[in-house]
């Protein structure tokens, strides 16, 4: 998942739609988003709340290697681009995190 992090609603989909062995990385851009993120998760039990790793960086700069995720998800990482460039620079990103039979 990259984007400015899931909301509950989002949260409990993603939880709900993958198994306890899948591992979701939140990249937030802003470091008091990822504290909301921090509090927002103690409401899950433990065993949900150990899935999610919150990252501070860019998504115009992702710190993961090629092709590491299989899914990415994005809840409102493109609709605050401010400028055509980051748009095409987290695009970019996206598709260069992206496993080749990923989506």
């Amino acid at each position: 998942m990259i984007g400015t992090g899931p909301t509950l609603g989002e949260a409990k989909c993603l939880f709900a739609a993958t198994t306890l062995e899948v591992q979701i990385h939140v990249v937030e851009f802003w470091k008091r988003n990822i504290r909301a993120i921090r509090n927002e998760l103690r409401r899950f039990e433990e065993k949900q709340r150990l899935r999610v790793h919150l990252v501070q960086a860019d998504a115009r700069s992702i710190p993961f290697v090629d092709n590491e995720f299989d899914f990415v998800y994005s809840g409102q990482t493109f609709n605050q681009a401010v400028l055509e460039d980051d748009l095409e620079r987290s695009e970019r990103e996206v598709m260069r995190v992206l496993s080749d039979r990923g989506m």
